[in-house]
């Protein structure tokens, strides 16, 4: 009986195993964040790259903009897609637009960059949103 116990675990481990991993790569967890202290670029799949001077200078636009109570129903709005490893609730706002992909600056409430991500519209009109790789 202790044979059958044995085997049946290394079984379940058999099975078990790859699935677990598997969810690793679908959920790899949060997101790298650039250091606000040196300078960073983001390559996107867009191929465009934003450097941080360009950045920030969209940052300080965001900062006018985001009081003016005309502009509420607009951005900066709430980014649910990709979790960075930032602290606060995370915006986005648009950057500029390549074809079919458009490309977003996300941040968090206290206005520091969290990461850019491309939005993709797909074959059956569902939107897709990929971060872009961090340059240092």
């Amino acid at each position: 009986m202790k044979l059958f116990s044995i085997s049946g675990a290394t079984t379940l481990f058999y099975i078990l195993a790859p699935v677990t991993a598997m969810s690793d790569v679908k959920y790899p967890g949060l997101l790298r964040v650039p250091n606000p202290n040196s300078y960073f670029e983001f390559l996107c799949p867009s191929f465009i790259t934003y450097n941080k001077p360009t950045l920030m200078d969209k940052i300080q636009m965001i900062r006018r903009v985001a009081g003016n109570p005309q502009m509420r129903d607009y951005h900066p709005k709430a980014f649910d897609f990709h979790q960075f490893n930032i602290p606060g609730e995370q915006l986005y706002y648009p950057l500029s637009a390549a074809g079919a992909m458009q490309d977003y600056l996300v941040f968090n409430t206290d206005y520091v960059i969290a990461g850019v991500v491309t939005r993709s519209i797909l074959a059956n009109s569902e939107e897709d949103y990929a971060p872009c790789d961090i340059i240092v």
